[in-house]
C-alpha cells in the first residue's frame, strides 16, 4: 500500500491533521484551561521535556494562548473554529441530528481521536461522509455517518449505500450513528464481507 493510497482519506478533511500530541492537548483543553504540569501529567509521556516545545509550537501556530508564563494554557478562538466546530447543520437539518452529533463528539474527543466534520461541498458524483475520525494509536481513519430517524425510515437504500462507500474513500472503518435501531437491520442486509468494519451505534435520548 503506497503512501498516496494510505492517505486518500485525508481528502475528506479540510484541515491539516495535527500530531497525536497536539490533538491530545486540544482534547484536554476542550472543556477547561490547564497548566503545563497538568497537561504533562495527563499526556502520559515518557519524557516530560518533549511537551514544552509542542506547547510552544502550538502557541506559535495560534492554537493556544496564555496570559503569562504562570497562567494556564487555553485554546484560542481560532483553534476552536478550525478544529472544534462540529456544527450539526453542516451534517443535516433533521431535528434529531444535533443530539446525535453531540454524542459523537463526546465519544471520540474523550477517546482522544481526531474528529472533523467533512467538507460538504464535493464534486458532482463524488461520495462524502458526515464526519471523519482518526485513531492515532491504530493509525485507523474512520468514516462516521449520522443517520436521522427520517432518513432511516424513508431512504434505507441510501443508508445502506453509506455503509458500503467508505472503502473506496480510503477509510479502514465505518461507524454509523443514529437514534433509530432500524440501522441494525439495514446493516444485516449487507453481505458478510461488507459488514466487516461497519460499527453501529444506536443512541438513546
Amino acid at each position: 500500500e503506497d503512501e498516496r493510497e494510505r492517505n486518500r482519506w485525508m481528502s475528506s478533511i479540510s484541515v491539516d491533521l495535527p500530531s497525536q500530541m497536539e490533538w491530545r492537548i486540544i482534547c484536554m483543553l476542550y472543556k477547561n484551561p490547564m497548566r503545563q504540569y497538568e497537561l504533562v501529567g495527563g499526556l502520559d509521556v515518557s519524557n516530560r521535556t518533549e511537551v514544552a516545545p509542542v506547547l510552544a509550537g502550538m502557541v506559535g501556530k495560534g492554537l493556544l494562548s496564555r496570559k503569562n508564563n504562570n497562567s494556564p494554557y487555553e485554546l484560542t478562538d481560532a483553534c476552536r473554529s478550525k478544529y472544534l466546530d462540529f456544527d450539526p447543520s453542516k451534517i443535516g437539518t433533521a431535528t434529531d441530528i444535533p443530539e446525535v452529533v453531540e454524542k459523537v463528539v463526546d465519544a471520540y474527543i474523550s477517546r482522544r481521536m481526531f474528529l472533523a466534520v467533512a467538507p460538504q461541498r464535493v464534486k458532482k458524483g463524488e461520495d462524502r461522509t458526515d464526519l471523519v475520525a482518526y485513531d492515532y494509536d491504530n493509525e485507523n481513519p474512520i468514516s462516521i455517518e449520522v443517520e436521522s430517524e427520517s432518513e432511516v425510515q424513508s431512504h434505507p437504500e441510501h443508508v445502506k449505500y453509506n455503509m458500503k462507500k467508505w472503502h473506496k474513500m480510503g477509510f479502514k472503518e465505518c461507524h454509523v450513528w443514529s437514534k433509530s435501531s432500524r440501522i441494525r437491520q439495514i446493516r444485516d442486509t449487507l453481505q458478510e464481507e461488507e459488514r466487516k468494519g461497519v460499527m453501529i451505534v444506536v443512541t438513546s435520548s
